[in-house]
């Protein structure tokens, strides 16, 4: 980084206590916060921003269920307003302590005797101070611009080794923002905009170099991109002024709604002061890094939606097989619709399957063909998706006992060809909506066997009863892909698999009424199957992290349902089921299906 340095006593006057511009489903145990203004909550009694708003870091915890305090408090933020990244700061307030990042870090690890919570989000962002100081050491002539250089790439390599000693102590989901691009906000765009942007450009690319040579998962988000875009088109984001400040005190961490320059500009300004975001890009800094959060889990969904086609499938053949009755040939055509929702995720399975079989031995043997669309939608307005899958499968049937007095065995294999149209991932910002399209692809096998048994009747002989059995391999994969744009928030997620067996216990009872053969079912289902954690990235980022896939959970299935004969050899069959007792994996299903044999 080559400087060519110019007096700015004006721009480096606010930055008292300052920070830079970065701000810093899951379900985790905590949110932990190390860093500088940007994040601090209060340690000095206020904030850096139009105050009383939060920081990103605040907001970013909202979003997960946690309300954080800082750490000289009892809190898990131990972020600090002037805080460098290893060094003590110069903006430190008498009084106080020297708390620098690493610092903030040790203050942690020496909490948890150098364990590490593994199942806590952490926050870790700094290196604006140090570029602060350092630039005011060099137009006083107490730094040369090799030692400003060396300085900096100190700072950038130190920054990088607090994620790896949080990572080897057991941490595993681990943010960092990079630095904002400096050359836009006020401080710098009327002094030195390109130095500015260079100077944060040169330290991100340190850090970035450091943190991929450790081999660590980090969820690097790009504040960078994001303040550009923010500032490049500000009322886009809801914004009438990206350009001027909100507060009319130098520093943001004096400024409350009595110096303010208009009762709104906690909304409409971008900055607080010359360096600090308003309380609205805080939050908008929030959702962003929310989103990147969530993301590998939302698309998890893409690998977990197809099990309820596997359910459909065999709900289908259970219902069109068991009037079979050997006969040489047999045919049947079945819809099924199954609501899925996995905790904020929902996922609706359209499932049409038609088949023939022929007489084999005491059995009949078949081909189906079916056609599978599941529309999901990620939650919280985060998306959707449409997944297509055309199959294609052998079955096979038996009749147990003289008759079918004793049951019924059915067998199948199907296969998949999985692929995605619709596919985008929506991300608020502010006042805009955002939304990231891509396009991926998959194949699903499944092979799967049940039986029903009669163990005894009732009713003069018109009622059986017994038990019945399931058991499911389940095989889906889905290729990795890229977001189509290039903006801030464009990911790229790797190929993710689920595999496993999925398998019901239960008991039902059946009648013959006439033309009716009226039936119930009480299951327990077990779902051994499990998705790879999600490997994402930003696309303009390095590295990558991951997320838990979205997980199904066991429970009870009550299903009723007919048969209806319609012609002597033609027979109508529906059913409706719901699933009892789970948090995620939750189904609702109906089924209509018409069958025939001759």
């Amino acid at each position: 980084m080559s400087l060519k340095l110019k007096s700015t006593a004006t721009a480096l006057a606010i930055f008292g206590l300052s920070h830079t511009l970065h701000a810093p489903a899951q379900t985790f145990s905590n949110v932990i916060v190390f860093g500088d203004s940007l994040s601090d909550g209060g340690v000095y009694g206020s904030r850096f921003t139009t105050n009383p708003g939060f920081t990103a870091a605040e907001y970013l915890a909202q979003d997960f269920g946690f309300t954080i305090t800082p750490s000289t408090q009892g809190g898990s933020n131990y972020a600090q307003g002037g805080a460098r990244v290893a060094s003590d700061s110069a903006s430190t307030p008498s009084g106080f302590a020297q708390r620098s990042v690493s610092t903030q870090v040790k203050e942690y690890l020496s909490s948890t005797s150098y364990a590490a919570d593994p199942n806590a989000l952490y926050v870790l962002q700094g290196g604006a101070n140090d570029i602060f100081q350092n630039l005011a050491a060099v137009q006083q002539g107490a730094m040369t611009n090799a030692q400003f250089q060396s300085s900096l790439i100190s700072a950038g390599a130190t920054l990088s080794a607090q994620a790896a000693l949080l990572n080897s102590s057991g941490a595993k989901y681990i943010i960092m923002p990079n630095l904002p691009n400096l050359g836009v906000t006020p401080a710098f765009a009327s002094t030195m905009p390109a130095l500015a942007s260079q100077t944060a450009q040169g330290f991100n690319t340190v850090v970035q170099t450091v943190a991929s040579q450790t081999g660590v998962d980090i969820i690097a988000a790009d504040t960078y991109k994001l303040i550009s875009e923010v500032v490049a088109n500000p009322s886009q984001y809801g914004f009438s002024n990206a350009t001027g400040v909100a507060c009319t005190t130098a520093s943001s961490l004096t400024c409350n709604p009595n110096t303010l320059v208009s009762a709104n500009a906690p909304n409409t300004y971008v900055f607080a002061d010359g360096v600090h975001p308003s309380t609205a890009t805080q939050r908008l800094n929030a959702q962003y890094l929310t989103s990147i959060v969530r993301a590998p889990t939302q698309i998890s969904l893409l690998g977990a939606a197809p099990l309820a086609g596997s359910a459909a499938r065999m709900r289908s053949l259970q219902a069109s097989l068991a009037h079979s009755d050997n006969n040489t040939w047999h045919t049947f055509i079945d819809y099924d619709r199954t609501r899925t929702t996995f905790e904020q995720s929902k996922s609706n399975a359209n499932t049409f399957l038609a088949g023939v079989d022929h007489k084999l031995g005491k059995g009949n043997a078949g081909i189906s063909f079916g056609y599978q669309q599941y529309s999901g939608s990620f939650g919280n307005n985060a998306g959707k998706f449409t997944l297509k899958e055309p199959s294609v499968g052998l079955y096979y049937s038996q009749l147990l006992g003289d008759g079918g007095t004793s049951g019924n065995l059915i067998a199948n294999l199907n296969y998949g060809a999985l692929n995605t149209s619709n596919l985008k991932r929506t991300i608020q910002l502010g006042a805009a909506t955002r939304t990231e399209t891509g396009d991926t692809s998959g194949q699903h096998w499944s092979a799967g066997i049940a039986a029903q048994f009669n163990l005894g009747k009732y009713a003069q002989g018109k009622a059986s009863h017994g038990p019945m059995v399931r058991l499911n391999y389940e095989d889906i994969k889905i290729d990795g892909y890229a977001e189509q744009s290039t903006s801030s928030t464009a990911m790229t997620f790797d190929k993710q698999t689920r595999h496993g067996l999925t398998a019901a216990l239960g008991y039902q009872t059946r009648a013959t009424l006439g033309a009716w053969t009226p039936y119930a079912q009480l299951n327990y289902e077990f779902d051994g199957t499990r998705g790879n954690d999600v490997r994402a990235h930003l696309t303009s980022m390095y590295g990558s992290f991951t997320t838990p896939a979205l997980e199904t959970r066991d429970g009870f299935r009550v299903q009723v349902g007919t048969g209806v004969r319609i012609a002597s050899a033609t027979q109508l069959n529906l059913n409706v089921g719901s699933t009892l007792g789970k948090n995620s994996g939750k189904e609702l299903s109906a089924n209509l299906g018409l069958d025939a044999h001759f």
